[in-house]
């Protein structure tokens, strides 16, 4: 869907600072995305608890390739890993692509304490807010998008 260039580009961006980068099966055009930054996720209709569900089964599988570190371009990766992994049993960092930058640049970047503190305020967010709406068969659907869109001059 969006092209080589595009998945490329991250990657080069850390190993031009020095990170080994390790892909875990679900990557590329195979990532599975947990939707809630973006709604990438048709599955997930930003449902919570289907959220939480792909987001555990990349966390099993970065631990099942033992990394020290999970980077992230997504302010909402950033989050929901942060909150999940801790009852998963994620023992790798979780650092968004900036963070990297920063620390390559040898600026300080978010401290851990700081982390932590968003991450349980995105947690009781979930718990105060989507967790009555569960039982609900009311919930947003994107409908199905075209492998590829139409050109412009068709579209408009």
């Amino acid at each position: 869907m969006f092209g080589d260039d595009y998945m490329d580009l991250p990657r080069k961006i850390l190993e031009a600072i020095g990170v080994k980068v390790i892909e875990i099966e679900a990557c590329r055009e195979n990532m599975r995305c947990c939707g809630i930054g973006g709604g990438f996720s048709i599955d997930s209709a930003y449902h919570s608890m289907k959220t939480r569900s792909a987001t555990v089964r990349n966390i099993k599988e970065f631990n099942k390739v033992k990394v020290d570190a999970v980077c992230v371009y997504c302010a909402g990766c950033l989050a929901t890993y942060g909150t999940v992994k801790k009852s998963y049993f994620g023992k790798f960092k979780v650092y968004h692509i900036i963070e990297l930058l920063q620390m390559a640049m040898g600026e300080k970047p978010m401290s851990n304490k700081e982390k932590k503190k968003r991450a349980k305020h995105f947690f009781w967010g979930i718990i105060k807010i989507q967790f009555p709406k569960l039982p609900s068969k009311k919930t947003f659907k994107i409908a199905d998008l075209p492998e590829d869109p139409p050109p412009y001059s068709e579209a408009y």
